[in-house]
């Protein structure tokens, strides 16, 4: 008999059988709590106080340019500037103090910053933030305030317009 005469045989290979569910996979999940902020993750300006002279943290605003309502052209970057005068009991130290982004329109590049200097109550500072216009034509706000550990104040502002 040849092979091609042959009757075709049949041959079984065995197939495991895994009665056990897979072993579970441990996945690591990060929350991150940023101090400060409400169970939201945001602030409003409105919450934030400028506090006064009996207080540890306190500011007054003395300059903001561009000037609430300067009318910017569409895609331009520009830069925000902030004067602010410790009226606080505490000075303001730049390892442990930081301006930050609080709501309205992230015009901004960079969401916060360390304080440039040190600053001694009865002295001033002047805070800058890189920021670009959008390219539709509109009203935009935003609103930044002061950070020591997590305590906010002194709200600042910028309103301009896109055209």
């Amino acid at each position: 008999m040849t092979a091609a005469n042959a009757p075709p045989t049949t041959t079984s290979t065995p197939t495991p059988h895994n009665t056990e569910p897979p072993s579970p996979t441990v996945t690591v999940t990060f929350v991150f709590i940023l101090p400060g902020l409400g169970p939201t993750g945001t602030a409003t300006v409105e919450e934030i106080s400028s506090g006064n002279s009996n207080s540890d943290y306190a500011c007054t605003l003395f300059s903001t340019e561009p000037l609430n309502g300067t009318t910017i052209a569409p895609r331009a970057d520009f830069v925000a500037t902030w004067g602010v005068k410790n009226i606080g009991k505490k000075g303001w130290f730049r390892a442990t103090m930081d301006y930050k982004y609080v709501s309205g329109d992230k015009l901004h590049e960079v969401a916060s910053y360390d304080l440039p200097k040190g600053v001694d109550p009865g002295k001033n500072v002047f805070l800058t933030v890189d920021m670009a216009t959008f390219k539709d034509s509109g009203t935009y706000t935003t609103k930044w305030a002061l950070v020591e550990d997590d305590h906010f104040f002194c709200p600042m502002t910028i309103t301009i317009n896109v055209k």
